[in-house]
């Protein structure tokens, strides 16, 4: 029909018997990539406009709808301003729920049959994971400079001058919220809570999570940590750029014995789980710079702090690259990742689901929520043994290391070595 109406005067006649559709109409305002700002060469007097333009593009994006053009994904993928718009679509509806518009104008058969949008769909939904990863490997690994960055990202740009404005708008970008498989490679320091005696350790004997009896929070606090996961404050707070260097397992008391002592039995542990090990260290080490907002909250000291990386797309720089179980004394463990992984990861869910079966007190905390996104859960009698746990004396090859990572479909068989005496 649009081919026929090349001029749009049928448009126009139709328009003319529909007074309030027109009337919508010329409230509505388009911004077309490319055509609505001046271009090269500009004259003096653009190029402040221009500039200008670039800063705001995001706003635009904010205050509106995106529709993504499907006939040349893959080329549009590989354009730096148009990956920046993909991702600033991507935290619109992260944040809305306002999903960008998908537009194919092209006469491909596959455009037609409804693969274009199938196909971006997926590549839409991967894009933010490997910048996000490209993004870490440069702000808190500084293994890479922002150009590099770019590069080894296969952006493109048609004026070079634009490459220090788009690599500090993607800078800004928020953590993706990663999809959770079977496939996703653990590494980092998986804590396992002693035995009373301390002779042994407990590890779960199934994966599944308990939701038919979920237990209701003692206490819903607000504690504002959204800010953890942002890179454009490690900047800020940092000055430059330098690898953060936060180990998978710190002790926070004054010596290792202390670990041992009665402070540690009743104090905190914190464990963090990332969705790759940019992410877990970014974390952990707003974690541990800020513990003491957790300290004031519950009135309990924390002593220790492990993190995880659970990675759909392990691309990029591996500070440890292997998974290790470590034992931890403390009795009262925090969960903190963000709201879907404590909701559906399977690693969060051993964690959570440890603390359950021991009737432990144990906190959950959703670092990308301002407001009651800490829950707090109180200790439980058990009337038996703790359901779903084996009871694994330490011997010598039981903590053994994964150099790589384990899968986490391979958690519950590998993690920790058969030994002889486990009990259920």
């Amino acid at each position: 029909m649009a081919d026929r109406d090349t001029d749009l005067r049928q448009l126009r006649e139709w328009l003319s018997t529909m007074p309030i559709v027109r009337g919508l109409l010329d409230k509505v305002f388009i911004w077309y990539d490319y055509s609505c700002l001046p271009q090269a060469p500009r004259s003096e007097e653009d190029e402040p406009l221009f500039r200008a333009g670039l800063a705001h593009l995001n706003h635009v994006q904010f205050v509106g709808a995106t529709a993504i053009l499907l006939d040349e994904i893959d080329e549009y993928l590989g354009r730096a301003w148009c990956v920046l718009e993909a991702i600033t679509a991507d935290s619109v509806a992260s944040l809305t729920g306002a999903m960008p518009f998908q537009l194919v104008g092209s006469r491909r058969s596959t455009n037609r049959s409804g693969k274009a949008e199938a196909y971006n769909e997926v590549l839409l939904r991967d894009a933010p994971h490997l910048v996000w990863r490209a993004l870490l490997d440069t702000e808190v690994f500084a293994c890479q400079t922002p150009d590099e960055c770019l590069a080894r990202l296969d952006l493109a740009v048609t004026d070079p001058r634009d490459l220090p404005f788009i690599y500090e708008a993607l800078r800004r970008m928020q953590a993706p919220v990663a999809p959770t498989d079977d496939l996703e490679v653990v590494t980092g320091s998986f804590p396992l809570p002693l035995a009373p005696s301390g002779a042994s350790i407990y590890w779960r004997t199934e994966t599944a999570r308990n939701v038919k009896d979920a237990l209701e929070p003692a206490a819903t606090v607000d504690l504002d940590w959204t800010r953890a996961l942002r890179l454009q404050e490690l900047r800020e707070e940092t000055g430059e750029r330098r690898p953060l260097g936060v180990p998978p397992r710190i002790t926070l008391l004054q010596g290792n014995d202390d670990l041992f002592g009665p402070d540690a039995f009743n104090g905190l542990h914190l464990a963090v789980v990332g969705s790759c090990e940019g992410e877990a260290t970014l974390l952990a080490r707003w974690v541990r710079d800020r513990r003491s907002d957790l300290e004031q909250m519950l009135g309990l000291r924390a002593i220790s702090l492990t993190w995880l990386a659970s990675d759909i797309v392990p691309a990029g720089c591996l500070s440890y690259a292997a998974l290790q179980a470590v034992p931890v004394l403390s009795q009262q463990w925090i969960i903190i990742a963000t709201e879907h992984r404590l909701a559906h990861c399977e690693v969060t869910g051993h964690l959570i689901e440890t603390m359950r079966a021991l009737g432990r007190s144990y906190g959950e905390l959703a670092v990308d929520r301002p407001q009651q996104n800490f829950r707090w859960y109180g200790p439980r009698a058990l009337t038996g043994p703790p359901a779903n746990l084996a009871e694994c004396a330490i011997v010598e090859g039981l903590l053994r290391v994964h150099r790589g990572g384990l899968f986490r479909g391979a958690l519950l068989p590998y993690l920790v070595a058969p030994a002889a005496g486990a009990r259920q």
